[in-house]
């Protein structure tokens, strides 16, 4: 991060999208490996009713190993359905707002090579 011409500190809008790129990516990688875990263990019906495990939200005693396993690939895919709709929202909100302003006619600030007062870019 950068400080301003008034000495607060300039957010970089494009960084916040990048990470959460990385970690919707990261949250993909781990939906697999949940995927595959559920698959190879055999444990697609260790709960018997669906959305709810045991008649709750989050069983607590009712649980076992393929019950967690279970429970995991239901909660992994809700985390990384959100991620991926957020990341997707931000990216469009931020490619908006960066047309906008150039529609609008928003300019960076004069630099030294350009001379006081003028602006760098036509």
């Amino acid at each position: 991060m950068t400080e301003g011409h008034d000495g607060a500190r300039a957010v970089n809008p494009v960084r916040g999208v990048h990470r959460l790129a990385v970690l919707t990516a990261a949250a993909t990688f781990l939906l697999l490996f949940v995927g595959g875990l559920v698959t190879s263990t055999g444990s697609g019906l260790a709960v018997p009713d669906w959305p709810l495990s045991f008649g709750r939200f989050f069983p607590v005693l009712q649980i076992t190993l393929g019950g967690a396993t279970i429970w995991s690939s239901r909660a992994v895919p809700a985390t990384t359905s959100h991620l991926v709709v957020g990341a997707a929202l931000l990216a469009t909100s931020l490619t908006l707002t960066l047309r906008a302003s150039r529609f609008v006619g928003w300019r960076r600030p004069a630099r030294a090579a350009g001379g006081p007062g003028r602006h760098p870019f036509p």
